[in-house]
């Protein structure tokens, strides 16, 4: 349940499972056994470093509406982002997607 939303709310926040671990500080596999729910008690020091990752509450981990339902947990210009991107097709969607892994690799730089 809680490796499903995630997946779920790093999907919708444009980051990659990488990203995310690096970011939480913890290993990509670990991160992904918990998403896959292999992992199924992941701590709460685990939780919370992904939580913050995520910029989420904790709580949000574990709220069973789906994301799309809580556009409040997106800042205000990724609601935006995220509006437009909906309208998108999916090919024009990994085209954006593909702009900005340049700048995040430019900014990690």
């Amino acid at each position: 349940m809680v490796g499903s939303k995630i997946t779920e709310i790093r999907s919708i926040k444009g980051m990659s499972l990488s990203k995310l671990a690096t970011k939480a500080n913890i290993s990509k596999g670990y991160l992904s056994n918990i998403e896959s729910g292999i992992k199924e008690n992941p701590s709460t020091e685990m939780l919370e470093k992904i939580a913050i990752a995520l910029g989420v509450n904790i709580s949000d981990l574990f709220d069973n509406k789906p994301v799309e339902d809580k556009l409040n947990i997106l800042e205000d210009d990724m609601k935006i982002l995220f509006s437009k991107a909906q309208k998108l097709s999916k090919e024009d969607r990994m085209k954006v997607l593909k702009m900005m892994e340049i700048f995040e690799d430019e900014n990690n730089n």
